[in-house]
């Protein structure tokens, strides 16, 4: 199928001198800069992402049903280019939903609704890529031969660095701090399930980094936000 490709294997891609090299040097979709030095299509679609993921924000913090539907016109244009984003757009706003359901113990239809919007408005889009693959002989091809799997897990984690490191301690700060306000829980979930979709069953593992070091970045910020904090308190001391 079109997210699925069983004919794919690690044993091959392993074997590749990438694997043994950090991300950074040579994947565009895990860094920003190259992202922005390797291609019109990445940088649009890296925007367009963004875009798509604050607007739903917006629609479910305020329920406005403008923001869900040019999130929706946004998701059509993108996947009509760059459908490999399917999956980390729904699955970010799915956990963010469930959880805020979890939380709030009830479920809000309103948040339904905007997914749904969302959901309909771009799935022309998606049913158009998995209908060309089903049926078209050369996209089928060219679809087995677009395996990009993201390399072992160890060399993912020294990829990302200090920014990852950053990250986590933010996280635990938040959470440890009771600081779990939606904004918080919302780049929380964008990271999680974005880094988790990387070794994901899908056979373009490596696209799904795109937009990645967002969150990650964010979130960073917030990490060192609590360490410099925490030195000029020791200073003050």
């Amino acid at each position: 199928s079109f997210f699925f490709n069983d004919t794919a294997t690690t044993e091959i891609y392993t074997l590749s001198l990438h694997d043994a090299l950090p991300i950074y040097l040579w994947a565009p979709e895990n860094n920003n800069l190259l992202t922005m030095f390797q291609s019109p299509h990445l940088i649009l679609s890296t925007l367009l992402m963004i875009l798509i993921l604050i607007l739903s924000f917006f629609a479910l913090e305020k329920n406005k049903i403008k923001y869900s539907l040019t999130a929706g016109i946004l998701a059509l244009i993108l996947f009509q280019f760059h459908p490999f984003h399917v999956p980390t757009i729904f699955g970010v706003l799915s956990i963010y939903v469930l959880i805020n359901f979890i939380i709030n113990k009830k479920i809000n239809f309103n948040y339904i609704k905007h997914l749904l919007i969302l959901f309909f408005l771009s799935f022309p889009a998606i049913l158009y890529y998995i209908l060309l693959e089903q049926f078209d002989f050369v996209t089928r091809i060219r679809t087995y031969q677009n395996v990009c799997l993201t390399p072992s897990w160890w060399v993912t984690l020294f990829s990302y660095g200090f920014i990852l490191v950053l990250a986590i301690f933010a996280i635990y700060k938040i959470v440890s701090q009771n600081k779990l306000n939606n904004i918080n829980i919302f780049l929380i979930v964008w990271l999680v399930v974005h880094f988790s979709l990387l070794y994901s069953p899908f056979y373009f593992q490596r696209r799904l980094m795109q937009g990645l070091q967002i969150p990650m970045i964010l979130l960073a910020v917030i990490g060192l936000k609590y360490k410099i904090g925490r030195a000029s308190c020791r200073e003050r001391v």
